[in-house]
Formats: structure tokens, C-alpha cells, sequence
């Protein structure tokens, strides 16, 4: 079985340099809420399925790539890791404090983020057995941070994974899972 796992298109959305913790929380449901960039790029699926999250931006992007083929398989197991502010504050803070701060805490299962990360690798080899119920080669559009979990449980699953980027995913960026 071979996976294609790629990200979502640019979002076209503006992010503040500064926000206090509730402007930071509604600022990440904007940027979810958001439509993407056009996408010049094209992929033959030459009949595979295609799996995407309940995000329409995985849906947005998979029109473009996929020439609006609209059969999509939608999942809210693929959707992103959600992020919220790190502490209830009224100072304004900057984007470059949030966005890590919240990261940090998931990545340490701290339970004031909307899930932990123990919880993303459970969500993510469940996506993976909802993926492999299907028998077939497929794609896969979702989210950087949430691909960042699912390299290491389709690792975990035994897949051998094939991935050349350097450490983040950036927008249309993929990697190759094969078992």
C-alpha cells in the first residue's frame, strides 16, 4: 500500500504581529475558517483515492491539485492539531511567543491545549486504520503540524517512509508512506 501525504495549499490569511490570548484563539479560528492561495500545480490521481480533513482548506487544495474531482473521502481524524493560547492573558504578546508557547504545551501534553500530543498519536493510527480500511493506494491532504505525527505513526504501523524535506512542512510539501 503506498500513502502520498501532502499539505494543504497557503492559506491566504494575515496574522498580527501582536495579539492577547483571546485574539490569538479567534486569530486561529480565521486562519481555519480562511480559503487558500490558487494552486498552479497538478496531480494525475490516475484513480486513487483521496482522503481529506473536515478543514475545507485540504478540500480547497484538493480541487486544484486534483482538477475539482470532488469524490473526496472527508475525515476529521485528518484535521490539524488545534492550537490555542498558552496562558489567559490581556497583554498583547507577540506571534512569535504564541505560536511556539502553544506548540510547547502540546508537545509536553499539557491539557490546557485543546489536545495533547498523546492524543494526536492516537487520532493519527486511527486515521491510519480508517486510510487502510480502504485497501488501496491513495492521497492524502491534511496539515503540517498533523503530518509531523503521522510520519511516526505510519512508522509505528511498520511503513517505511520516505520524506526529503528538512523539518518542516511547508505548504504543498509531501512525503511517501509504503508498507
Amino acid at each position: 500500500m503506498v500513502i502520498k501525504v501532502i499539505r494543504h495549499g497557503k492559506v491566504d490569511f494575515n496574522w498580527k504581529e501582536k495579539y492577547d490570548s483571546k485574539g490569538f484563539d479567534r486569530a486561529n479560528i480565521g486562519y481555519d475558517e480562511s480559503p487558500i492561495k490558487v494552486i498552479d500545480k497538478r496531480i494525475d490521481p490516475q484513480g486513487q483515492l483521496i482522503f481529506v480533513s473536515d478543514l475545507q482548506r485540504t478540500t480547497d487544495t484538493a480541487n486544484y491539485l486534483f482538477d475539482k474531482r470532488g469524490n473526496y473521502i472527508r475525515n476529521e481524524l485528518l484535521n490539524e492539531v488545534p492550537a490555542r493560547s498558552y496562558k489567559d492573558t490581556d497583554k498583547l504578546k507577540s506571534l512569535r511567543v504564541w505560536k511556539p508557547m502553544s506548540r510547547i504545551q502540546w508537545f509536553f501534553n499539557n491539557k490546557r491545549q485543546f489536545e495533547t500530543r498523546s492524543q494526536s498519536m492516537d487520532r493519527a493510527l486511527e486515521a491510519i486504520d480508517f486510510i487502510e480500511s480502504y485497501d488501496q493506494d491513495c492521497y492524502v491532504v491534511c496539515h503540517a503540524i498533523f503530518m509531523k505525527v503521522l510520519v511516526r505513526a505510519f512508522k509505528k504501523k511498520g511503513y517505511k517512509v520516505y520524506d526529503n524535506r528538512p523539518f518542516f512542512f511547508k505548504n504543498l510539501d509531501q512525503f511517501t508512506a509504503k508498507k
